[in-house]
């Protein structure tokens, strides 16, 4: 900490967290230590501009944004990574249905691997200690931890045990365990081979078979030692990936001539995956339902509207120069996708711009194989050719004439002239770029660049995924979703099957997937399980609020409407109201999900978007049409209606 460069503010220090990360904690991850950060509640101060410049003169090798860190907060940090370091958890992998691969090696026994998080690539396999129970579990397998001993402390005999908890079960652990300490040449074979042949396959620059860029060193050591305690069955699948993709490696390796995917390795890898993914898909249903105790913020189609309203205002609104044209640049790449392609991240990132009279040729489709375009032609048409998405081996490639979107195209040739600016002085065909004028690396980034759009405007970090599971759960809450071409029209532009859209992207829990069944059975089906006195006295009582309302026209609000509730509470002396936006309605159509709009302080008429609080109100208590307009100059909307209206709408 001595040696840390620290600026004063208010009294207090603080370090740069680039610096910090270098300095304290070399070989740990950068996302580690923000890990480490969020579980203590810990936020980084934002560096102004002047405190930057002071930071790079002292360091030139500083570069972009960067937080700082408070010498308070930096102490609890160092005080954290020791206590982790003296923590034990346990890694338990279960492999008794896997076949072994050429080069990795799998067994019939319970296998706990633990590991010190900070080792250097050459003691990675060096002072393994091995745990074994004396006796066998109730299926004959014994219990095997494997430890590796801390290099720095091999000469006193203590150890650092960071555990791997890979169960997804909650079963009770042996807590006696008779040690034995075994060398370097007592390791088996299978193992180092194991752990050497993962490292080399994550850490090759060059290597088709994988997924995305190599990892660095300090990244495939997490990989193998992180601590990940209490893994999600989605993450352990993810990791089943990679063990699939070494097998591959290696069967290629061995017979140039082999089928890597009918491989028996393979088929038992893929069987062992597939339970994982099942229980994954358990725990989303279970999310859904609200069985979870994960409190996330849930995230609506009028959360993107919202978006798309805010960032259009401040184009409109801003003087001009590249932050004018960054808020055009941000306001294209969502209206693209909702209104052309709302695809995955990556059908955005490798989006290319062909305009045919920059280019001086028109696009040749007939060569056209691989990449996605968005081609302006010389009859000021304009046109979308993608064949590099998921399931483009099943679809094949696709060609969208959006010409007829007049909105949409006006805002795309404003973008292509302001484009240049935004790359600053870079050169490349791709259409949309980040803040330094580069193309996005790779599909993790423009995912990051989405999350950080909408935590700015609506404050919940959402990527394409939130947004396609918004877009078909809101289209399942509208008379639409009953037009049975009209879903496979949306599913095709979505690039998915209809079938995969309603059991992965509709965020409608079974309650409201079932009103509709549940009505018919009520109202037709078994109407007279009662009884004919019940089923004639319910009918009366419709027909007299029939009656009643004859003459009355009710306005019922739309999605993206903003509407008032009145207090149960509230009296003539003290009226209390909720203002709230609808985000979407359940299939009956007789509640609402309703975003809380909460009062600007220090005003008594202007309110914002309060995201993370939402809740579900019958249709009947919402107080609509009211007088609430948009002030962009506020980025806030005015309630006009009085409180007085409000509370005489309700009781008259």
């Amino acid at each position: 900490m001595d040696s840390l460069r620290f600026i004063k503010r208010n009294e207090e220090n603080f370090d740069c967290f680039i610096e910090i990360c270098e300095s304290v904690f070399p070989n740990t991850p950068r996302s580690t230590v923000r890990n480490w950060l969020k579980a203590l509640k810990i936020e980084s101060v934002v560096c102004t501009p002047d405190e930057r410049s002071v930071f790079r003169t002292a360091n030139p090798t500083l570069c972009g944004a960067f937080g700082l860190v408070s010498h308070a907060d930096l102490e609890k940090l160092i005080e954290y990574r020791s206590n982790r370091s003296k923590q034990t958890s346990t890694l338990n992998i279960s492999s008794s249905s896997i076949a072994s691969s050429p080069q990795i090696s799998t067994c019939s026994s319970t296998c706990n691997v633990e590991s010190d998080t900070e080792k250097n690539d050459g003691n990675l396999l060096q002072n393994i200690v091995m745990y074994s129970d004396s006796d066998e579990d109730e299926q004959g397998q014994s219990d095997i931890i494997i430890q590796h001993k801390s290099p720095e402390k091999c000469n006193n005999e203590s150890f650092v045990n960071t555990r791997v908890d890979l169960s997804v079960t909650d079963s009770p652990l042996k807590t006696k365990r008779s040690k034995t300490v075994l060398s370097p040449e007592e390791i088996p074979e299978s193992l180092k081979v194991e752990i050497q042949s993962l490292k080399e396959f994550c850490t090759k620059p060059l290597n088709p078979l994988a997924c995305g860029r190599s990892m660095s060193n300090g990244t495939a050591n997490k990989l193998i030692e992180r601590d990940v305690r209490k893994l999600k069955p989605s993450t352990i699948a993810n990791f089943l990936d990679v063990a699939i993709s070494v097998v591959k490696y290696n069967v290629v390796t061995n017979d140039a001539t082999a089928d890597p995917e009918n491989a028996p390795q393979i088929k038992a890898y893929r069987s062992f995956q597939r339970r994982f993914l099942k229980d994954a898909y358990q725990l989303s249903k279970r999310e859904k339902e609200g069985f979870s105790k994960k409190s996330s913020q849930q995230f609506y189609f009028a959360h993107v509207l919202e978006t798309l309203r805010n960032l259009r205002d401040k184009y409109l609104e801003c003087g001009g120069g590249v932050k004018k044209f960054r808020h055009l640049h941000d306001f294209v790449l969502l209206a693209l996708y909702l209104r052309a392609m709302p695809g995955r991240s990556k059908e955005l990132r490798t989006l290319q711009l062909h305009d045919e009279a920059e280019k001086g040729h028109q696009f040749d489709y007939s060569s056209f194989e691989r990449g996605n375009f968005v081609i302006f032609d010389l009859n000021q048409k304009v046109f979308i050719v993608q064949s590099e998405f998921k399931t483009s081996k099943t679809t094949g490639p696709i060609k969208l004439d959006i010409s007829d979107d007049n909105e949409l195209t006006y805002y795309l040739r404003l973008y292509v002239q302001a484009r240049h600016t935004l790359m600053l002085g870079k050169s490349h065909d791709y259409f949309f770029c980040n803040k330094y004028g580069h193309p996005f690396a790779c599909s993790s980034a423009i995912a990051k660049y989405l999350q950080d759009i909408f935590e700015r405007e609506v404050s919940i970090r959402a990527s394409t995924t939130a947004m396609r599971h918004a877009i078909v759960t809101y289209f399942n809450s509208i008379d639409e979703s009953k037009d049975v071409n009209l879903r496979k029209s949306l599913a095709a532009l979505m690039k998915h099957s209809v079938r995969y859209q309603e059991t992965v992207y509709c965020d409608q829990t079974h309650d409201e997937k079932t009103k509709a069944g549940r009505s018919l059975m009520r109202d037709s089906l078994a109407a007279d399980v009662f009884g004919e006195r019940d089923d004639i006295a319910a009918v009366s009582a419709e027909s007299s609020d029939e009656n009643s309302s004859s003459d009355e026209i009710d306005l019922v609000p739309q999605t993206g409407d903003i509407v008032a509730l009145l207090d149960p509470a509230a009296s003539k002396t003290d009226i209390s109201f909720f203002i709230a936006k609808v985000a979407r309605y359940t299939k009956d159509r007789r509640e609402a999900h309703l975003i809380h709009l909460e009062q600007v302080e220090g005003s008594n008429n202007f309110y914002v978007l309060k995201p993370g609080r939402v809740w579900t109100e019958s249709l009947k208590a919402l107080i609509f049409p009211i007088d609430i307009v948009y002030d962009s100059s506020k980025k806030a909307y005015e309630l006009r209606t009085t409180p007085d209206c409000l509370y005489k709408y309700v009781h008259g």
